[in-house]
């Protein structure tokens, strides 16, 4: 990577065929080096967004979800370097991507959570043990792998379908399990949470249920060797009120 690059985080919402060349444009026009993009499904729609960006420079990197799951996909049109990937197992859901850089490799990781029911919908059970079992593998191997010694900076960036403990407002329909993933993020690994800094005076939701209940399930964090070169993170708001897809996007700037 040479000079700033721009990383776009985007839940495109398992786009179908219809909705994937506003989708396309709206993602070219980010000029991003980087598209993390969650909650993809294998189907006509996955095939059409990715030959839109393939014919565009972009090289994919696809976790490979189970079929019927949701999972992550990254693009990049900058150079990347071969790397093992210690997420590989986490359902499709989870993907290491290394990018070169003068200073050295720099790891994005990105992830895309299980979902649960939001509130006022009533609790699935069978939800929230996926939901819980998840984030504990993750958790797991994020204490072995993160950060990578041999990595100059990373950047852990997606839906994680989790909302931190000083989320505004605060729901009782959330789980302790929930709050507390997110809390080990920042206390037991250290990372910084750049969309904390990013909401400004309003506290911002990436994410809206049905019944108008705001949250921020969209998240960029980094280590400590990658935080100084954070020259921006900002939240667009722009896919979800035009309805390109149901969240908004997350872009973080490198210098």
């Amino acid at each position: 990577m040479a000079g700033s690059q721009r990383i776009v985080s985007l839940n495109v919402s398992a786009p179908g065929e219809r909705r994937v060349p506003g989708l396309v444009r709206w993602l070219l026009d980010q000029d991003a080096a980087v598209l993390v993009l969650s909650e993809i499904r294998s189907g006509p729609g996955h095939r059409a967004l990715c030959a839109g960006l393939r014919d565009q420079g972009f090289a994919l990197h696809d976790a490979h979800p189970a079929r019927g799951e949701r999972g992550v996909l990254v693009a990049t049109n900058v150079p990347t370097l071969d790397s093992d990937d210690p997420y590989a197992d986490l359902s499709g859901r989870a993907i290491k991507v290394r990018l070169a850089d003068p200073t050295g490799p720099v790891d994005v990781v990105a992830l895309y959570g299980p979902s649960s029911p939001p509130h006022g919908i009533p609790p699935d059970r069978k939800a929230l043990q996926r939901k819980e079992s998840w984030l504990h593998d993750c958790m797991a191997q994020l204490e072995r792998s993160w950060p990578a010694a041999d990595a100059a900076g990373s950047l852990l960036i997606g839906d994680l379908n989790v909302i931190p403990p000083d989320h505004q407002p605060l729901y009782r329909s959330t789980k302790l399990f929930e709050y507390e993933f997110f809390y080990r993020l920042t206390t037991e690994l250290h990372m910084t949470d750049l969309t904390s800094a990013a909401a400004g005076a309003e506290y911002a939701h990436t994410w809206v249920s049905h019944q108008g209940h705001g949250y921020r399930f969209d998240h960029a964090l980094c280590d400590d060797r990658l935080v100084g070169r954070v020259t921006q993170c900002v939240f667009d708001h722009e896919p979800r009120l035009t309805g390109i897809t149901d969240h908004s996007a997350i872009r973080v700037v490198l210098d």
